[in-house]
């Protein structure tokens, strides 16, 4: 996203919107500040197979890409921070049901 967003000039929070929208493949931009979580834009995909409402609690998990953009690491060379966590740590409607708890890679600026 960083690239595509740099490439055609645009913010790269309007870039990950459009990709969701577009709907390409099932994803969800999240929009956290200092103050805590502000936004969800899943695709449409993602929508439908039930993952909408973000677990908007703190603190955030531990090694998660997002908690360490938000505590000020620097990123690594890509930009970005990148991991890989699971819909139960994100997802509010996940719970204990297995077969809802995949495995998703998380990206944060």
């Amino acid at each position: 996203m960083l690239r595509v967003a740099g490439e055609l000039g645009t913010s790269l929070t309007s870039t990950a919107v459009r990709f969701a929208k577009a709907d390409h493949a099932p994803c969800c931009v999240v929009r956290w500040g200092s103050a805590g979580y502000l936004w969800a834009f899943p695709s449409g995909s993602f929508a439908a197979a039930g993952y909408r409402t973000v677990v908007a609690r703190p603190p955030l998990p531990a090694g998660s890409a997002t908690a360490s953009a938000l505590w000020g690491l620097t990123a690594p060379t890509s930009g970005f921070f990148e991991s890989v966590t699971t819909a139960r740590q994100w997802f509010a409607r996940v719970g204990n049901r297995v077969e809802r708890d995949v495995i998703l890679r998380e990206q944060a600026v």
